[in-house]
């Protein structure tokens, strides 16, 4: 596998603005090295958004600051080099083998069409087993079911191996056991010293896997912090309009909605 080093992303004072309206109003957070954050908040609060103008897939005013540098302004290869980015609309629109799909998640690491390495495929098998692909390896990507394919494009992602790892919905499609899974993984990932940034509508995974959440709102944060400080009944009526049930399992802080307000 890649070894990469520990990566601070920041984002500072970062503003996008679509069809004349402003969608992230001049936000700003500090993710360290080694923290999965969980990126919250209502349907057309600027998550996406948010996620795309970090990656510079949207124009943006701001800046956007990895370990001290200007992230955007690194050539397009090297910022693939460094950051992983899935987004929550990926499709695959050509008949191609999962594991040649995974496969694809390396290219930033390869020099044109130089066959893989062993570092290219050991980081293929890794993301394969993670994501529980190793039986549909040699199936085209386009047979595979919605949860499957969410998967694969999951597998990608991770086979790119980069010390930061930015997620929009990863959990969409996925069925319990899987979306466990995946929060395992990038668990696995922040304890290796990676970032993970991921946005979530499941409260109860938020709840349940992430260091810190980061609430946001028409655009702006909320609330920030660990799940217990931030997923609160008085902050879930009043951004969301739900009211939760709360409680504590052996993995820590248990919240599920159980009425609106």
């Amino acid at each position: 596998m890649t070894t990469t080093g520990a990566q601070r992303l920041e984002i500072l004072n970062l503003s996008v603005s679509l069809g004349g309206r402003t969608v992230v109003d001049k936000l700003s957070c500090r993710l360290e090295s080694g923290s999965f954050v969980g990126l919250i908040g209502p349907n057309g609060s600027g998550k996406s958004t948010l996620l795309k103008a970090v990656m510079g897939l949207l124009p943006s005013v701001g800046e956007v600051m990895l370990n001290g540098e200007n992230f955007l302004d690194k050539p397009p290869k090297e910022r693939a080099q460094l950051v992983a980015y899935l987004p929550q609309d990926g499709q695959v629109v050509w008949p191609i083998a999962v594991e040649d799909l995974v496969m694809l998640g390396r290219a930033p690491h390869r020099s044109g069409f130089a066959p893989p390495t062993e570092v290219d495929r050991a980081a293929v098998e890794s993301a394969l087993a993670a994501m529980d692909l190793g039986s549909l390896r040699r199936r085209s990507a386009r047979e595979l079911s919605g949860g499957e394919k969410a998967r694969a494009l999951i597998a990608r992602t991770l086979a790119q191996d980069t010390a930061v790892l930015i997620a929009d919905e990863p959990t969409a499609g996925l069925d319990p056991s899987h979306q466990i899974a995946l929060m395992e993984t990038f668990c696995a990932k922040a304890r290796e010293g990676r970032t993970v940034l991921a946005s979530l509508h499941d409260l109860a995974l938020a709840a349940q896997w992430c260091d810190q959440l980061i609430l946001i709102d028409d655009g702006a944060i909320v609330a920030a912090g660990n799940p217990g400080t931030v997923l609160t009944a008085d902050v879930l009526a009043a951004v969301y309009g739900v009211e939760a049930y709360f409680g504590e399992s052996r993995r820590g802080l248990v919240v599920a909605p159980i009425a609106r307000v």
